[in-house]
């Protein structure tokens, strides 16, 4: 060890309080870093299990292909893994209502597939031979079809032939177009009931039924590759369909087509392992982690080179002394990078270990809400990537090394004079730090004495002030970020009167009564209500409508009359009593109808209290013609008597081609069941009738519920939604958001907190010998502690007077971005983190300051002036 190294290790030890407070910062920074990158891992690994249990095993996929050009992927180098399918065929769905998929198609399967390509289980079991079928549950549910577990399905199995050519799932259906020439009969027993396969489409012609792989010879194959550099994929499919078809192809996002062969890429799997074609994704990957790596990086330079910035202030004639004795001008700057790398050895284990650590406890408190939002059976683990940590510790050590490089640099272009003499460190005349007459009147001298220092030592003070600003801002910004993303989440949550909701434009009302009987006879405790929708309209005078309802319709002056779009809710006989009496008007006229019209003053989709909404209009109850589509007389007279209550939800539509149009008002009426014929004619279009449930067990009643309309063989379309999973999902992201959040919010907290002790106390101990001088002529401890909260009051009034308005326009920087993902947000003030910033800006100044200082006091007066800071 050469002399420059001890003489930077005596200066560690020397002041031990700025180098362990330095040491706890690397370690933050590290730590943070550390917790960044093996979270990010850990994340991905849980993203990709999660994608292959939902999505498959396999990164490319070759649909309907020969046997032989199977088998060769099978023999490909590039492939793990692969797994080949029997395509047996299409048949004709004999009831479908599905215009677009008239067929089901029919795949065969070996064990191996059913491991590589999941079937999520409804009911029943797999199939185990060659005449066992599992189906679909869209079969039922879009298709109309009812199948049950122990059916027989006879089928006459075939080829879809347009102009010669046959077809694939690719290929949509047209009617007219194609023919199905059928080759054999088959018939198969339904064994279970399986969600949609993930690598079929809801557009796909046939519903992919799957069977077990017989002895025959299929017409033809698909084969599923996983590959052993999932990386390769786009190119490995765009040279094997080159090879299958003779032409080169073109990339696609998703699906490379060759002229006979359709290629498929998992982009579900892809996009966790780097390799999807989303470039959309990949930005905003990359982009996340590479703008909180950049948040720490910038918040430790701050740390680490204003303490190694006041080292070398401390040093400055020590360094003069150097140069003048023959030191050169690497060696000064390799005796700083030697301290520098002294402090990252110390910190940045403790900070690896303590991110490891601190991941780990994290994960363990929030795995569980993990499974509850995308995937149950992959549960999110701590994965230690050696690699990852790696990047973490060089990416220490670069901050470090940059942090210490720029302050040495600096110090080592100082002339050899001015190093000793110190006279670079203040080149000001008197009217520079002329002090106004303001601190003087409210402070005296000792306020009159802080302000002349504080202009006099502009630089040093100037990475105080830069210190409290970005932890203003960091602080503020990022609670302001956690606000929005929790109103984005929680927009989201669906609220609702009922939490399971069985919806159907197709059944009858016989039918559905059929359901709520037998439901109610079940040992599930629910309350369930029939209602049935409508859409409609009313032509109103605009003089009946209040001010807000004209602002928010924009209506415009002397218009005489309008049309509003309405909701007519028929609920049944005993519901519609229950809101009755709720609503506190039992005595309510036979020729009454309940209805609730507000005013949500174009926040649409937001969830509001009643008080919060203002009325449509100005009466509490008008006569209206209500308007039904309907061929028999189109205006029915209807007397309403609006409420400040909330109706029952109306229930989900199950047509995804509702084209409604979103209205700035809330306009339902809600009539009782047995009024219905007076406004509902046989040709009228019903958007949805079903039953809306309260059940204490919503989950439970779920599959009570299925398995009830599986009993009653119901074929027409369906909704069965539960809309307590939506919401507990959306409980689970906030939880999550807020978890991680927080987590960021404290470890930057305390690093620029460790930044503003390590800069003021050691700004603090510079001046030693100038407070010695003044507690030396005289100046009592009363006005020495006034002169430092005077400062104090200093550093933190310009800090905030930077620090707020920058904070509050890098918020709503935050915003406006969220605007592209979420419209349905507001902006609001984080006054909340404001308060706690100013006052957490202006303790962590007085507590360092009164260390500092109660650590200046206990020197003698007498040492402190011969001091030379050598």
């Amino acid at each position: 060890m050469d002399i420059f190294h001890k003489v930077a290790l005596q200066g560690l030890k020397k002041n031990k309080s700025r180098t362990l407070v330095t040491i706890v910062g690397v370690a933050l920074s590290a730590a943070l870093v550390t917790a960044g990158t093996t979270f990010g891992i850990s994340l991905i690994d849980y993203m990709a299990r999660g994608a292959e249990e939902k999505s498959g095993s396999w990164h490319v996929a070759f649909e309907e292909v020969s046997s032989s050009f199977a088998n060769d992927r099978a023999e490909d180098e590039e492939a793990e893994k692969t797994v080949i399918t029997e395509n047996l065929g299409y048949a004709r769905l004999k009831g479908c209502k599905n215009k677009k998929s008239p067929y089901v198609f029919i795949t065969g399967y070996d064990a191996d597939t059913f491991d590589a390509l999941p079937a999520e289980l409804v009911s029943g079991r797999l199939p185990e031979n060659e005449h066992e079928i599992l189906v679909p549950g869209s079969v039922l549910t879009t298709g109309g079809v009812n199948v049950k577990e122990g059916d027989v399905l006879e089928l006459s199995v075939g080829d879809r032939v347009r102009k010669g050519r046959k077809m694939g799932q690719k290929d949509s259906y047209e009617k007219g177009e194609e023919e199905l020439v059928v080759r054999e009969k088959k018939t198969y027993t339904v064994v279970g009931i399986c969600a949609r396969l993930s690598y079929t489409d809801s557009d796909d012609p046939g519903y992919t039924l799957v069977t077990r792989k017989g002895e025959g010879k299929s017409a033809s194959s698909s084969v599923f590759v996983k590959l052993k550099h999932p990386r390769s994929a786009r190119n490995y499919a765009k040279d094997a369909s080159v090879y299958a078809s003779g032409t080169e192809e073109s990339d696609q996002d998703e699906t490379i087509s060759g002229e006979e062969i359709p290629v498929t890429l998992n982009d579900d799997v892809l996009r966790f392992l780097g390799a999807s074609g989303n470039d959309i994704f990949n930005l905003l990957l990359f982009t996340v982690g590479g703008i909180a790596a950049g948040i720490i990086v910038l918040s430790s330079v701050f740390l680490i080179r204003n303490a190694f910035s006041i080292s070398l202030n401390e040093r400055t004639r020590q360094f003069g002394i150097l140069m003048s004795v023959g030191a050169t001008k690497k060696q000064l700057k390799n005796s700083v990078l030697f301290e520098g790398l002294c402090i990252g050895i110390a910190g940045i284990p403790a900070g690896v270990v303590l991110g490891l650590m601190g991941t780990r406890g994290v994960i363990f408190l929030v795995a569980e809400n993990f499974q509850g939002i995308a995937y149950e059976n992959a549960p999110l683990r701590l994965v230690l990537s050696l690699p990852a940590i790696l990047a973490a510790v060089v990416l220490s050590f670069i901050t470090i090394l940059i942090s210490a490089y720029l302050p040495a640099r600096k110090a080592v272009k100082t002339s050899v004079m001015e190093c000793i003499r110190q006279t670079n460190e203040v080149r000001l005349d008197g009217r520079d730090v002329k002090a106004g007459r303001l601190s003087g009147y409210l402070f005296g001298l000792p306020g009159t004495l802080a302000v002349k220092n504080f202009k006099r030592n502009k630089r040093r003070y100037r990475s105080i002030i830069l210190s409290l600003t970005l932890s203003i801002i960091i602080f503020v910004a990022t609670n302001s970020f956690v606000t929005e993303l929790k109103q984005a989440s929680e927009a989201a949550i669906v609220f609702t009167t009922y939490n399971v909701a069985f919806s159907t434009p197709d059944m009858s009302d016989e039918e559905v009564f059929g359901l709520w009987d037998k439901l109610q006879a079940s040992e599930d405790k629910t309350e369930c209500f029939y209602q049935m929708n409508a859409n409609g309209s009313a032509a109103v005078k605009t003089d009946c409508l209040t001010d807000a309802l004209k602002e928010a319709m924009e209506i415009p002056d002397g218009e005489k009359e309008t049309k509003l779009s309405l909701t007519l809710q028929i609920v049944d006989d005993d519901e519609y009593q229950r809101l009755v009496k709720e609503a506190g008007l039992e005595g309510m006229e036979d020729t009454e109808l309940l209805a609730i019209g507000a005013v949500d003053n174009g926040k649409t989709g937001r969830v509001q209290e009643v008080s919060d909404f203002e009325d449509m209009f100005k009466e509490d109850s008008e006569e209206l013609m209500l308007n039904l589509p309907s061929e028999r007389n189109g205006e029915v007279p209807a007397r309403l008597r609006f409420v400040k209550m909330i109706m029952p939800d109306i229930l989900p539509v199950i047509d995804s081609a509702d084209t409604s149009v979103q209205t700035p008002y809330l306009f339902t009426v809600t009539v009782p069941y047995s009024r219905k014929d007076e406004l509902i004619a046989p040709d009228t279009h019903i958007d949805a009738r079903g039953l809306s449930i309260n059940s204490e067990d919503p989950a439970r009643t779920e599959r009570e519920m299925k398995n009830i309309i599986s009993d009653s063989g119901i074929d027409e379309r369906f909704l069965l939604i539960n809309m307590n999973r939506m919401a507990s999902q959306n409980n689970n992201i906030i939880f999550i958001a807020n978890v991680f959040s927080y987590t960021f919010i404290a470890m930057i907290t305390l690093i620029a907190v460790a930044n503003v002790f390590n800069t003021i106390s050691t700004n603090i101990r510079l001046r030693r010998r100038e407070l010695a001088m003044l507690r030396s002529v005289g100046m009592s401890e009363r006005s020495f502690q006034d002169m430092m909260n005077f400062e104090c009051i200093l550093y933190g009034l310009q800090a905030l007077l930077w620090g707020i308005p920058l904070s509050l326009i890098l918020s709503y920087g935050l915003y406006r971005a969220m605007q592209y993902g979420a419209d349905n947000i507001d902006f609001a003030v984080p006054w909340l983190a404001v308060a706690l910033s100013m006052l957490g800006v202006f303790l962590i100044v007085f507590v360092t300051m009164l260390y500092a200082v109660r650590k200046i006091k206990k020197e003698n007066i007498i040492d402190a002036l011969r001091d030379d800071m050598t």
